[in-house]
């Protein structure tokens, strides 16, 4: 068995591009075959979203905007019993809970009549069956007379109840307000959003305008029920305080009187009476003293220590007089002698004076030790009343201890007393100055345009998907397409050549009828370019018993061996088809050929060659059919006789073209191989999975036998330009010029 040379072999292989470019352009490529379904893809997501933008409700979002407030207002210097909200993020979260509280939300809808509403509280429907009982009820009583009709009949039942109870109801509405409202902040400021969406543009903006009020009111009113709850405390406590106040000081005024404690002037009478004996106690030891030095100053004739002392004064005169005749009688005496009569009369004077001066000095001395003595007497008596009333504090002192601790406690119950009182005072100037932690940043308006749906949006984003949904099913489309498609992946994976391409054939017309009546189109000339690659081989000369088989059935090798066949006998050559699978034989069925005898009639000497070929009246070709119901067709496809018929039609016929059965499927290809001189394996494009390919040529290399090349069958050229360079597809449209179709 003959092959082709290996230059023949090289100048069927397309070079593929590469680099950066040949990615490119496989991208391209991969968009232009698939384009259909990415377009298909596109289009049907892209009519789905606009379906679905127009068939929903328009949908209409209101926005407020709120700002928890960090800075504080101080009228008066005094402290909130509430103290205001902080602005930070557990702060933030913590306020969206309270905004999405069902409290909150059910004074909300208390405050719209919610309940009431036939958008948050639907009647609810009657029942299918309730509908379809009370028109049967109706038709009975309408058909029967009415003496006959049924008590129940009679009885149509108003619309049903609800089986919700008012509980349910409310829960209900609550549920559906919180679902449509959305409160949200980005965490970094103090802004909280909200939105409510429903059909109705007007209630959107009330219902959040609406949460908005009462979230500021319900901020308010718990500062203010923070301080009024707070003044009725410091109210009762300041009634308990005043209470202990008094008994305190009560305790206090009684301790006094029992212990004889009592104060004047900020001191006991105890205390008093010891500071003041003491202070006496004390002059009286000053006027002791004095008059000791009196009298001392009156012995010792000293006048100046008599200044004020009664008869001081006569003293000073007696002895100012006394000095006074002194002086004359030493004036005297140096003039008279001292027994001159004046000098005498002088000294008589002079005693006189002198007398007088012992007597009232006597006298003086007498009562300042009178003086003295009672000096003494008063100031022993008060160091007697001191000692006692001393001995007396000792006892008072004690007392005075525990009157210190009741002094405490009683100031201590007064400073918490005036303290609450101060607080009290403050809380009541602040009740008028509570305001809440929260303002409104914009107020919901009245939206104009729906929030959803968006059809421009929608249809965009339907578009992208459907887009990113037709690349998925292209690029899985492309991940199971294991059939080949293009010449090269064949000559690749299987080390053969390609010999030809037949194109696709999109007419009615059986193929090898349809070559003959169109010989210049696409599909003969494909059949032709085969037919002369088999045919002219430089260095083994033309093949003449070509064998075409493939692995698995419906490739298109019984077309291909009919179109072949024909083209060859029109051009003048002999031709012979004969259809070798004796399995499944369709040859004569296909042609509507009558013959008088088949293959396995020859094989077996029953009939001649010529009496069971049946000529072709289009193209003079001659078919040898089978039949059906033949024994061993294995034995008989190996058998000497086959190839001794071989033989025999090798030299009366210039072609003879031997249709086998699927090599995957039986094993009568195998000797079919060994008496032919080329072998064609067919291989469907886009068809046929790639791994049973390899599998049939590795079958076909067990038993030795090697094929001669590949025909790719039914090429779809305008999409096989889309896999790669260099094969016949590709430049399809350049050359298609050249073909009459």
């Amino acid at each position: 068995m003959r092959t082709p040379s290996d230059g023949h072999y090289r100048d069927a292989v397309a070079e593929e591009p590469r680099g950066d470019g040949a990615q490119l352009a496989s991208t391209l490529q991969f968009l232009r075959r698939r384009v259909g379904i990415i377009l298909g893809g596109f289009l049907l997501v892209t009519g789905l979203s606009a379906l679905l933008a127009y068939s929903f409700t328009p949908q209409y979002t209101a926005q407020a905007q709120l700002m928890i407030d960090a800075r504080q207002v101080h009228v008066t210097d005094v402290q909130s019993v509430l103290s205001g909200l902080s602005a930070e993020n557990a702060v933030l979260r913590s306020e969206l809970d309270v905004l999405n509280s069902v409290p909150l939300m059910r004074r909300v809808a208390e405050r719209l009549d919610l309940y009431n509403d036939p958008y948050f509280n639907p009647p609810e429907e009657p029942s299918r069956w309730a509908e379809w009982r009370d028109e049967g009820r109706k038709f009975l009583a309408s058909v029967l007379p009415t003496n006959l009709v049924p008590a129940w009949a009679l009885e149509l039942e108003g619309p049903p109840a609800s089986n919700l109870d008012e509980e349910a109801e409310q829960r209900w509405v609550i549920d559906r307000l919180l679902a449509k409202l959305k409160t949200d902040n980005d965490g970094r400021s103090y802004t909280i959003k909200l939105s409510f969406t429903s059909p109705d543009p007007e209630k959107s903006a009330e219902v959040v305008n609406a949460i908005v009020e009462q979230y500021l009111e319900d901020q308010l009113e718990a500062k203010l029920d923070a301080t009024r709850s707070a003044n009725e405390w410091l109210v009762q406590r300041l009634n308990e305080l005043g209470a202990e106040v008094r008994e305190a000081e009560l305790a206090v005024r009684e301790y006094r009187e029992t212990h004889g404690l009592i104060e004047s002037r900020g001191e006991t009478v105890g205390e008093q009476q010891l500071a003041e004996i003491n202070a006496q106690l004390v002059m009286a030891q000053v006027e002791r003293s004095q008059a000791e030095a009196r009298l001392r100053a009156a012995r010792s004739g000293n006048p100046e220590g008599l200044r004020d002392v009664e008869g001081a004064t006569i003293l000073w005169h007696l002895r100012s007089e006394e000095a006074a005749l002194r002086r004359r009688e030493a004036e005297q005496a140096s003039r008279y002698g001292p027994l001159h009569p004046e000098m005498q009369k002088m000294q008589a004077e002079r005693a006189d004076v002198q007398a007088k001066l012992r007597e009232e000095t006597g006298r003086v001395v007498q009562s300042l030790g009178i003086a003295v003595q009672e000096a003494i007497a008063k100031e022993e008596a008060l160091a007697t009343a001191l000692a006692g009333l001393r001995q007396d504090s000792s006892g008072t002192q004690r007392a005075e201890v525990e009157l210190n601790e009741l002094i405490r406690q009683a100031e201590s119950i007064s400073a918490i007393y005036a303290n609450f009182l101060r607080r009290y005072r403050e809380t009541s100037e602040q009740e008028g100055l509570q305001r809440p932690d929260a303002r409104v940043v914009s107020s919901a308006e009245t939206p104009s345009v729906p929030s959803f749906p968006r059809p421009a949006l929608m249809m965009g984003a339907g578009g992208m998907l459907g887009l990113l949904l037709g690349l998925m099913i292209a690029a899985v489309l492309e991940l199971i397409d294991r059939g080949y498609r293009l010449s090269n992946q064949l000559e690749r994976d299987t080390g053969l050549p390609v010999l030809g391409v037949e194109p696709l054939l999109r007419s009615r017309l059986e193929p090898s009828t349809y070559a003959l009546a169109k010989p210049y189109s696409a599909f003969s000339e494909g059949v032709q370019g085969l037919r002369m690659s088999l045919q002219l081989t430089p260095e083994e000369g033309p093949h003449r018993v070509i064998m075409v088989t493939s692995s698995v059935p419906s490739e298109g090798k019984t077309s291909l061996c009919l179109t072949l066949g024909r083209m060859a006998a029109r051009s003048g050559a002999r031709t012979l088809l004969v259809e070798a699978d004796l399995r499944r034989p369709r040859m004569a069925y296909r042609l509507k050929l009558r013959p008088r005898a088949f293959l396995a009639d020859v094989l077996d000497g029953t009939h001649r060659l010529d009496e069971a070929v049946v000529e072709d009246k289009f193209s003079g070709m001659h078919i040898l059919a089978s039949r059906h119901g033949v024994s061993s067709p294995l034995e008989r496809v190996a058998s000497r006789r086959m190839a001794a018929f071989i033989e025999s039609v090798r030299h009366r016929y210039d072609l003879v073209l031997l249709d086998t059965p699927p090599i995957m499927a039986v094993a009568d290809a195998g000797p079919l191989a060994k008496i032919s001189d080329a072998v064609v394996f067919v291989v469907r494009w886009g068809h046929t999975p790639r791994d049973t390919v390899k599998a049939a040529l590795r079958k076909l290399a067990v038993v030795d036998i090697a094929v001669t090349g590949i025909v790719l069958s039914q090429v779809d050229l305008r999409k096989q330009a889309t896999y790669g360079y260099g094969d016949y597809g590709y430049h399809y449209d350049r050359y298609k010029g050249y073909y009459a179709e």
